[in-house]
C-alpha cells in the first residue's frame, strides 16, 4: 500500500511488478482490485502517517537557490480543494456544495501544505472540511514553523526572528 501511495501516477500493476521483479522464482499471485481496496482500509492512516513524519522537514542548504533569503529559511503556505467521495461516512465530516434552491458535487476537502520554498519539500500538511478557511488551517501549521524562518502566504509575509 505503501508503494501504491508513493508512486500514485502509475497504474497499480505497473508499482506491483517492479515491486515483485526480483521474486519470480516465488510465483506470487497478483493481487485483485477488490484486494487492493480492501488493503488500504486494513492498513488504515498509521503508516502513512509515519512515513510522512519520517521525511517530512525543510532540506535546503544556505547554497540552495531560492532556499534562504538574508540569512532566512523561505517557506510558503497555500492550499487547494480536492474533491472526496460522495459517501455517507465523508458526508458527515466534509459538505457538499450547496446552491440557493439544490446541493451538488462531491464534497471537498482543503488541503493547506507548509513548503520549503527554493526545494518545495513539504514541511507540513493539514487537511480538513472547505469551510475551514486557509486562516484556520495556517495557524494549526505555525507549529513546523521554526526561528528564523520567513513564511510567505497570500494572508501575509511573517518573519519569525532568529
Amino acid at each position: 500500500m505503501l508503494a501504491w501511495a508513493l508512486f500514485e501516477h502509475r497504474g497499480y500493476w505497473r508499482v506491483w511488478a517492479k515491486m515483485v521483479v526480483g521474486l519470480r522464482v516465488l510465483a506470487l499471485v497478483t493481487p485483485s482490485a477488490s484486494f487492493r481496496a480492501g488493503a488500504r482500509r486494513r492498513v488504515g492512516p498509521k503508516p502513512f502517517r509515519a512515513l510522512f513524519t519520517a521525511v517530512a522537514g525543510p532540506v535546503g542548504r544556505p547554497a540552495t537557490p531560492g532556499a534562504f533569503w538574508h540569512g532566512l529559511r523561505s517557506v510558503a503556505i497555500d492550499a487547494t480543494c480536492l474533491h472526496v467521495a460522495n459517501s455517507w461516512q465523508v458526508l458527515g465530516r466534509y459538505a457538499r456544495r450547496t446552491g440557493q434552491r439544490i446541493v451538488f458535487g462531491y464534497p471537498l476537502l482543503r488541503l493547506t501544505v507548509l513548503v520549503e520554498c527554493g526545494t518545495r519539500a513539504i514541511i507540513g500538511v493539514v487537511f480538513g472540511p472547505e469551510a475551514d478557511g486557509e486562516t484556520t488551517h495556517a495557524r494549526r501549521l505555525l507549529d513546523a514553523i521554526s526561528r528564523g524562518t520567513l513564511v510567505y502566504g497570500k494572508l501575509k509575509v511573517r518573519i519569525l526572528g532568529a
